[in-house]
């Protein structure tokens, strides 16, 4: 039996250790890595389009820097990166599982 002692806590990377027992174990772990996949992948795809930058730089290729660098910058961490900001943010909130006031009403 797992006893928590504080309702003020956060988990490693939103994992709750208690997952580990529940029938559900493999669809939660499977959601935590595809976050994962998906936060490397715009890490990935980030570094190779700088690298792309500093090429079209050195190549003094000014036209390629604005227009596939920059644009795509701007695209690749306007739609991915801000969902693995929210994603990342998610996993470091504090979530008090005791507190109802959010809760809906059942009437």
């Amino acid at each position: 039996m797992y006893l928590r002692k504080s309702f003020d806590c956060n988990y490693p990377m939103g994992q709750d250790p208690v997952w580990g027992i529940t029938s559900n174990k493999l669809n939660f772990s499977n959601g935590v890595k595809m976050k994962l996949g998906v936060i490397m992948a715009v890490l990935h795809m980030s570094i190779g389009i700088v690298q792309k930058g500093t090429n079209s730089i050195y190549f003094k290729r000014l036209p390629d820097f604005w227009t596939e660098v920059v644009i795509g910058l701007i695209i690749l961490w306007g739609l991915f990166g801000w969902m693995d900001f929210l994603v990342i943010s998610k996993w470091f909130m504090r979530i008090d599982i005791e507190d109802t006031s959010a809760a809906p009403d059942t009437l």
